[in-house]
């Protein structure tokens, strides 16, 4: 009542190798193969020295075909770094500004509330030099009335020169002082 067990064919891993087509060649970029291309290109009776430029030419454009590109990456991120580089610059610069800024600020500040100080005090000795004069004016009114004679009647001529020096004296301080 059983069947008879099939054989399975093996595992695709398992099975030998498959001769397969050779892969396909890629040019390469070696003077031979460079000969040989540029004389499958041009005719048979070029002279070899046209064969040399032509091989030169060739190896000119596959080396430019190769590094072009990588040159043209490379320019592009050195130019990318220069301009990050002029941020950064541009960055520090602001902040040292804002820095100076801000110093400044502070400095005005301090500087104004000392120039209020400086007004108050230049007020009060305004208002303490016209007090002064005020002062010394009373002073020469009531030096000048004054009159008080304690001498003989001997002196009085002596009396009259000291009070007129007096006088004089006194004038020419007033005088000085405004």
């Amino acid at each position: 009542m059983s069947k008879p067990a099939e054989t399975l064919p093996p595992p695709p891993a398992l099975a030998a190798p498959v001769p397969s087509e050779p892969a396909p060649t890629v040019p390469s970029v070696g003077v031979a193969s460079a000969v040989e291309q540029a004389k499958s290109i041009l005719p048979a009776d070029t002279s070899p020295g046209l064969i040399i430029a032509a091989v030169a030419v060739f190896a000119a454009l596959a080396a430019a075909f190769k590094f072009g590109p990588k040159m043209m990456n490379a320019k592009a991120e050195a130019q990318e770094r220069a301009h990050e580089l002029e941020l950064k610059k541009l960055e520090l610069q602001e902040k040292s500004q804002q820095k100076q800024e801000d110093q400044h600020g502070e400095c005005k500040a301090a500087r104004a509330q000392l120039e209020v100080r400086v007004g108050h005090t230049e007020a009060g000795l305004t208002e303490l030099k016209s007090g002064l004069k005020k002062l010394s004016r009373k002073v020469d009114e009531l030096s000048d009335d004054l009159d008080v004679d304690f001498d003989t009647e001997d002196d009085d001529d002596a009396d009259d020169d000291r009070r007129s020096r007096r006088r004089k004296k006194s004038r020419r301080a007033r005088d000085d002082r405004e």
